[in-house]
């Protein structure tokens, strides 16, 4: 037997990911990412999208690709994270000003 939309369980992962805690946990994941990439050196890397190679650059490939990835870490942190701190503070907000109301089961559970 299926069960109907209104009868099934909220999925416990999704609520804590779409929650002001999980917003701040992602944002605090890409700052945490971006930071591990600035300290690792990688911002060097990003002179290739002008054209040049880092002065000890390993090979081509290599240079393009951790100058690729230092760029997505920095507009992620750039563009993202304070996206993700926004929405965690209306969501905390919106959670105080109008609590869920919350069905009374009737086992007493």
């Amino acid at each position: 037997m299926t069960k109907t939309l209104k009868t099934r369980r909220p999925n416990i992962v999704l609520c804590f990911l779409f929650s002001p805690v999980g917003f701040l946990l992602f944002g605090a994941i890409i700052s945490l990412i971006f930071i591990f990439c600035h300290m690792a050196g990688l911002r060097e890397y990003t002179v290739i999208f002008s054209g040049t190679l880092p002065v000890e650059a390993p090979a081509w490939l290599s240079a393009s690709t951790l100058g690729c990835i230092y760029a997505a870490a920095y507009f992620a942190f750039v563009l993202v994270v304070p996206v993700l701190v926004i929405a965690s503070a209306l969501s905390a907000g919106m959670e105080l000003l109008w609590p869920a109301k919350r069905k009374p089961q009737a086992n007493g559970l």
